[in-house]
């Protein structure tokens, strides 16, 4: 590529089709008008270095040696004289005298992001340019230039998903996404003939280098879900518990002047759901809005179209969160109200904090142990995480389901360290009442171990102003 009669510069020239390109989405970042008949476009660095700018005129070296055999027919080359004449190889290049029509920065998705020293040109003209170019002697290549259909001499197609393409590549699962994708290709590898075209994933390809990172975003995104949900469980039942013991009495004059056990339930109910609805409604708000500020600030950066609105299975998980946990949160102080008999509940003078329980058993009643069966369900659970799953996310190399067990291994480690500490609370208590409280007497210590075993109850509930009953 030269510049007049100036030193000769190196540089790669990009013969690209603006309005297809345009359809496909490619470079959307990319504002320059389609290119008039002897026009380029240069990028700066190259302009800089010929000292030009636009409106300049600049002779283009363009070497023809792999388009020359596909053009010319076996005439023309007869013609030329064969591959070893003076004249074929004076045609294997071309001078093209261009006009710069603008000068350029970045070719932002044109071409790769590493390129400094583009010239583009515009595949509409570029035959035209060439056929008018060649050397004296070279007429009858001139004239298969002038009438080469350009599209037919392509040797790559590129396909893209219909619009919206981007929503295709949104899951955080790198194997849905390429199932996806193999699908699409599939079809067209059929159509167009499985022992005609080679098929390269370019964006499947970079997207499968990126797998780990979008797995590991995805369990820790699972992980704040799951915490945030057990928080929610945690806060709704500790409201409610307490409402539910501080309005003992309140439920009982209601139930005394007609209120039916699914009145108390449609109470705490509505309760539960006014105290989660305004959280619902708030995060949905701000999730839209840090999701806009976001998404915009990537649809920039990487020059594509994305919609700026809440997913619907967001939408679905966060109303699941907001409406369905509280619900399910609601069930044991709901269990606790109905509990209490009339008589118990109107009962102001009697203490309510009993620090001896009394449980009767009927011989004859069958009753499902509940807890025990959860239990041992859950111990089950974890038998066959341990000796199937794992076995087979090892063998099929399932990062994804490996990360997921180590999860539930934890979560299983932080569930057995509390059972622990439970059963090591007593003792603890002993222990501590024993060093601490060594001065006092026996009398002392036996009335701080009662009250301890009678509030322990309402301490786990996370109620810490509690009254001490001597």
């Amino acid at each position: 590529m030269t510049q007049g009669c100036g030193r000769p510069s190196q540089g790669s020239i990009y013969v690209i089709d603006s309005v297809l390109e345009e359809r496909m989405g490619r470079g959307q970042g990319w504002t320059l008008p389609p290119l008039g008949a002897n026009h380029v476009y240069l990028q700066r660095p190259l302009a800089l270095r010929l000292n030009v700018s636009k409106g300049d005129v600049i002779i283009v070296k363009v070497d023809l040696r792999e388009l020359l055999p596909v053009v010319a027919s076996s005439g023309t080359i007869g013609i030329l004289g064969g591959g070893f004449s003076e004249l074929y190889q004076a045609a294997e290049s071309v001078l093209l005298a261009v006009t710069v029509q603008a000068i350029f920065t970045d070719g932002l998705g044109k071409f790769n992001a590493d390129e400094t020293d583009g010239l583009v040109l515009e595949y509409a003209h570029f035959f035209d340019l060439v056929s008018g170019a060649l050397v004296p002697g070279a007429e009858a290549l001139a004239a298969d230039y002038a009438s080469t259909d350009p599209y037919a001499l392509a040797q790559s197609v590129g396909f893209n998903f219909p619009p919206p393409r981007v929503s295709r590549y949104l899951s955080h699962d790198n194997k849905k996404v390429t199932v996806s994708v193999l699908k699409f290709v599939s079809r067209l590898t059929a159509l167009l003939g499985y022992d005609k075209v080679d098929v390269d994933l370019t964006v499947l390809r970079e997207l499968r280098e990126l797998r780990i990172v979008a797995m590991f975003l995805g369990l820790i995104v699972n992980l704040i879900v799951m915490a945030l949900s057990g928080l929610l469980c945690l806060l709704i039942y500790s409201l409610l518990m307490v409402s539910v013991e501080t309005r003992t009495f309140d439920l009982g004059v209601s139930r005394m002047v007609g209120m039916t056990r699914k009145g108390v339930v449609q109470l705490l109910v509505v309760q539960t759901l006014l105290q989660s609805i305004p959280g619902w409604a708030m995060g949905l708000v701000a999730a839209q809005v840090v999701s806009v500020a976001l998404l915009s600030k990537l649809a920039a950066i990487f020059k594509a179209t994305i919609s700026f609105q809440l997913q619907p299975m967001a939408v679905l998980q966060a109303s699941l969160m907001g409406l369905c946990v509280p619900i399910v949160a609601a069930i044991l102080p709901i269990r606790k109200a109905l509990g209490t008999t009339l008589s118990e509940a109107l009962d102001l003078s009697r203490n309510r904090v009993s620090a001896v329980a009394v449980t009767t058993t009927r011989s004859g009643q069958r009753k499902v142990p509940v807890a025990l069966v959860c239990g041992a369900a859950v111990m089950a659970g974890f038998g066959a995480m341990i000796y199937y799953l794992l076995p087979l996310a090892l063998v099929a190399f399932d990062l994804t389901m490996m990360l997921y067990i180590f999860m539930g291994l934890l979560l299983g480690m932080i569930a057995g360290l509390t059972l622990l500490a439970l059963n090591l609370e007593r003792p603890l208590e002993h222990l501590l009442a024993g060093v601490m409280l060594c001065w006092a007497g026996n009398a002392t210590r036996s009335m701080l171990h009662t009250n301890l075993v009678a509030h322990r109850a309402r301490n786990r509930k996370a109620n810490v102003s509690q009254k001490s009953s001597t």
